[in-house]
Order: structure tokens, then sequence, then C-alpha cells
């Protein structure tokens, strides 16, 4: 689950859902979102949240244009990779910012690698 709990402050807690555990197993507070000038409506936020197929790895897709990647047994290192998506918003106007609104991570059935595919703004698919 992320949690925004102050400003431009944001919290990542995991918890077990197959033991039905009620309390975080891992709590973690985010790499800051940037500042943005005054004039726009700007609260960061995190769009998706997914885990590879393995486990072991959590894709934050977040409205800032990047999707920072963990790695799981190692949340408090923070991100292992920072993806960025830039380029000319595909949107009216500045205020409309939604960054990167997809995430998805998929495995070939017969090498067992992963990519992750993400979609922003932008109107580009980057894969990692």
């Amino acid at each position: 689950m992320c949690t925004q709990s102050g400003p431009n402050r944001h919290s990542l807690r995991l918890y077990d859902v197959h033991r039905r555990h009620p309390i975080a197993i891992s709590t973690l507070d985010l790499v800051t979102f940037p500042e943005r000038p005054a004039d726009v409506n700007f609260e960061g936020e995190v769009n998706v949240a997914t885990f590879s197929p393995d486990g072991m790895y959590l894709a934050l897709a977040r409205n800032d244009n990047h999707t920072h990647v963990y790695d799981r047994r190692m949340l408090a290192r923070g991100p292992m990779f920072d993806y960025e998506h830039f380029g000319e918003r595909q949107v009216a106007s500045q205020s409309d910012s939604y960054g990167v609104v997809n995430a998805q991570w998929i495995q070939s059935s017969l090498t067992r690698r992963m990519v992750l595919v993400t979609g922003g703004e932008d109107g580009t698919l980057i894969y990692f």
C-alpha cells in the first residue's frame, strides 16, 4: 500500500495478505517527489505498484514520469533503478499531468526472462 504521509512524503507498506497478518511486514519512506511551481496543482502519487512474476521486484509507476524498481529483499536501500519517461507531453496543459500511468511485468515462458513495460502521458511505451 502506498500512502501520502505528509506534504511530499509518501510511505510504502507491505502486508502479508496470504497469512492475514494485520500489521505491515515492511515500511519504507519513498523517494520524495520533485517540487513543482506554485501555480501548478501537483501532488505526488504512485499510480501503479506491481510485483514481478517471481515476487522479487516491485515497480512503482509515479505521476512524476518516473518508475522506481525496488528489490523486495532490500527495500531500505532505496530504488535499484529509476526509469524516466521524457518527451513531449500529449496533454492539454501542465495541470493535466498523470506521469507514468501503467506498468506491467512480462515473463517469457521459454527463457524465464522478465521485462517491465511502462506507459506514460508522453504517449510512449518503454520496456526495461
